[in-house]
């Protein structure tokens, strides 16, 4: 189908003779599965056919072509259908020859020479039956035509206007509209944007700006698709490394059971200094009543001395409070709390050794159950573990 070929916001121009029912019907509408296609498509064609006369003089010789045809021809013309403007016309050219073959016998001319006879039939006029008949210098007729439209509604094709070619002006018909297609309120351009055949230069620098920004569009979408899809991999590589990583499991060689307390560290499996390990000052102390020789670090003996008081009172007594400590070593309950802080001692908070990452429910589930077990050999566990390498 012609729609299918062609885009539907151009027109087409159908030159219709009207021949009659002889000679077929070329209408839309066939009576198959194609009728609805071939409608939208008859409705961007624009018909033009040479205008049908409505005058008395006419209508007699349709009324006469009709009793001929039936009385010499046996042929019917049916009830409705109009005499052809063709026949009126064949009727027009035969009564201007004769006309010409006249004015040449008058003038003593020559019937046989039938380039003065056509010459003597241009450029003149007269009134025939198909009404005023003007032959211009070239032989051709000024005719009169009428514009055909499909109506949308109807599914006929009707008159809109009218063109008279003697005085080369179009009326439109009163009450009646072209109905352009594709939705226009007017006739389309004279010259395509495109060209008749979509070969204009400018099209196809359109058509390859719009290929460009359609290929950056969808390399685009590929490139994001493709980002997603690493960084979800590299993310689920690394988590996997990370839960392959045993580095936070403890070893059971590397837990120590202490004195009972409520602090706990937070080093990790990183060694505490030897000048504080609780194993060696709370043995020393409890045999000598002091920590004299022990290794010292180097930092000034008050100050040492201070904080393994702390620390010590700490030890041999878990449950005092910070201002007790402070007290007991006259110093403020700021320099207990900042020493303690120091030597990473954290008051009323038991935590493990390391802190566990999120997305190691497996191992944590482990550790949990290890230590469930020493809970359930070992009285007060909570009270009296200390994490150290």
């Amino acid at each position: 189908m012609k729609h299918r070929l062609r885009r539907l916001h151009r027109f087409s121009v159908d030159i219709d003779y009207k021949l009659g029912s002889y000679w077929a019907d070329h209408d839309w509408k066939a009576g198959d599965s194609e009728d609805s296609t071939a409608r939208k498509a008859y409705e961007a064609l624009l018909r033009v056919s040479l205008l049908q006369p409505t005058s008395d003089k006419f209508q007699d010789f349709a009324d006469k072509v009709k009793q001929r045809s039936l009385e010499d021809y046996n042929y019917t013309i049916s009830e409705g259908e109009e005499v052809n403007f063709v026949i009126g016309a064949f009727y027009d050219g035969v009564y201007l020859l004769g006309m010409a073959l006249n004015e040449t016998l008058w003038e003593g001319g020559d019937i046989r020479d039938g380039l003065s006879i056509t010459t003597r039939m241009w450029n003149r006029s007269f009134l025939g039956i198909t009404g005023h008949v003007r032959i211009d210098d070239n032989g051709d007729r000024d005719a009169d035509y009428s514009i055909l439209d499909l109506d949308p509604i109807t599914g006929k094709f009707e008159v809109v206007g009218h063109y008279n070619g003697l005085h080369k002006h179009y009326a439109p018909v009163p009450g009646k509209k072209i109905h352009w297609p594709g939705g226009r309120e007017g006739p389309p351009p004279d010259i395509p944007r495109c060209g008749f055949m979509d070969n204009s230069p400018d099209c196809r620098n359109h058509e390859a700006y719009m290929m460009i920004l359609y290929g950056s569009f969808a390399f685009g979408v590929f490139l994001a698709f493709t980002s997603t899809i690493i960084c979800v991999a590299y993310k689920h590589m690394k988590t996997a490394a990370d839960l392959n990583n045993m580095s936070w499991r403890i070893r059971p060689e590397e837990v120590h059971l202490e004195v009972g307390r409520t602090f706990g560290s937070k080093l990790g499996l990183q060694k505490l200094s030897e000048g504080y390990r609780s194993d060696r000052v709370i043995p020393h102390h409890r045999e000598t009543g002091d920590v004299k020789d022990l290794p010292k670090s180097g930092r000034p003996r008050i100050i040492q001395d201070k904080k393994i008081d702390i620390v010590l009172s700490m030890e041999e007594n878990p449950q005092s409070t910070s201002t007790q400590v402070a007290s007991e070593n006259k110093v403020s309950q700021t320099t207990v709390l900042r020493i303690l802080r120091k030597e990473n001692y954290y008051p009323y908070k038991f935590q493990l050794v390391q802190e566990f990452n999120e997305d190691d429910p497996d191992l944590r589930l482990q550790f949990c159950e290890t230590m469930m077990n020493l809970c359930q050999t070992i009285p007060n566990l909570h009270q009296q573990i200390l994490f150290f390498q």
